[in-house]
């Protein structure tokens, strides 16, 4: 048991590492628990308390980088979270649905490439420079990223951040602050859920949660000082590795 804890608190710590620069980490500590011998259900239950934890990592060093107002992100956390809800309602495991892990391969090495290519995400954005209507279509693409979120969850991280980057117009700093409240919400409502359900293996959520919880706040802290640049690159590279990984080998590796 010594073991599989230290195992699982270092594997959640460079996940979270990671993550703090592009989303993605439970495609590190999903199998990992899955290794370990929880089935899909319960790793997926498990894994969410360890990433609601890890977001409070992050919060000392993002206070204030959003900077867009309350309106504007308590309607994307609203939908984001709603639809997180019905995805852990409806919780399965999707691990040998082939093709969906293609097309989030394709649309993630597809990201990759339009983010490099692409200046957005250079300077942060004020909450009047946001249209409506970008905030809208974030919305609605936001609740079936939700959905995803609730049920299963790896990489969806990085889809939130290419629709702050490039449909809402949010630099990368500001994309990880929103992030992050997408991330707590979602993942309390699903915690509630799962808890109830008797999904969640605290011996095994324990290491995740410590390891990204230190991970997500070193990881954060090292990113705000680097800027937006720095993120934009290191973001390029995770989200096209990703992407690949999802093409070739869905959650199977």
């Amino acid at each position: 048991m010594i073991l599989e804890f230290t195992v699982l608190f270092v594997v959640a710590f460079i996940a979270m590492m990671f993550a703090s620069l592009s989303g993605g980490g439970s495609l590190l500590t999903l199998p990992a628990l899955m290794f370990f011998g929880l089935p899909p259900a319960t790793a997926v239950g498990t894994n969410r308390f360890g990433v609601l934890v890890q977001t409070f990592g992050r919060i000392p060093n993002l206070i204030g980088k959003l900077n867009i107002g309350l309106k504007i992100p308590a309607i994307l956390i609203a939908s984001h979270t709603i639809g997180g809800i019905i995805g852990a309602f409806v919780l399965i495991s999707i691990a040998n649905d082939e093709l969906l892990f293609k097309i989030l391969g394709l649309l993630l090495v597809f990201g990759a490439i339009v983010t490099y290519f692409s200046g957005k995400g250079m300077q942060a954005k004020s909450k009047n420079e946001i249209p409506h209507g970008k905030i809208a279509i974030s919305g609605f693409a936001l609740f079936f990223i939700g959905i995803y979120r609730g049920f299963f969850g790896p990489a969806a991280g990085i889809f939130d951040r290419l629709l702050s980057v490039h449909v809402i117009g949010l630099d990368f700093i500001q994309a990880t602050a929103l992030g992050n409240y997408y991330t707590f919400f979602s993942s309390v409502a699903a915690f509630i859920i799962f808890f109830y359900a008797g999904i969640i293996d605290f011996w095994f959520a324990l290491p995740v949660a410590l390891g990204g919880l230190i991970g997500a706040y070193i990881g954060t802290k090292y990113l705000i000082e680097k800027g937006n640049e720095f993120m934009k690159m290191g973001f390029v590279v995770l989200e096209m590795l990703f992407g690949l990984y999802f093409i070739f080998f869905g959650v199977n590796a």
